[in-house]
């Protein structure tokens, strides 16, 4: 088998302000909350599924020779169980890069307390 994919990176800095105060007394929305939020809905933000405009279905379709029932017969018929058996591919973490591009957070860096030592 050979997969195609692509890799891709971007990296972000974000500065957020917000109110200063001592943890005791602190806002209610911190800076650190306010970065949170922003990274929370890079996360939420899922790509549309696009099952059957790439190579994934030729994959499916080759591989339909080879499968046992009932597997040959659904990868023979993407045309009818295409839309349910991609549903069933983005489920699953392991095959969701198969239907959509997918993104996540991998490394974050953030605020600091100087010592006084």
């Amino acid at each position: 088998m050979i997969g195609v994919t692509e890799k891709g990176y971007l990296t972000v800095r974000m500065t957020a302000k917000g109110e200063v105060g001592h943890s005791s007394m602190a806002p209610v929305d911190t800076a650190i909350t306010t970065l949170a939020k922003a990274v929370s809905k890079f996360e939420s933000t899922v790509h549309p599924n696009m099952f059957g405009l790439g190579p994934e279905k030729d994959l499916f379709e080759a591989f339909a020779s080879t499968a046992r029932f009932p597997y040959n017969w659904i990868y023979s018929n993407l045309w009818l169980f295409g839309p349910v058996f991609s549903r069933i591919l983005s489920a699953m973490p392991a095959s969701n890069g198969l239907v959509r591009t997918t993104s996540a957070v991998t490394i974050i860096g953030g605020g600091f307390k100087v010592s006084d030592n």
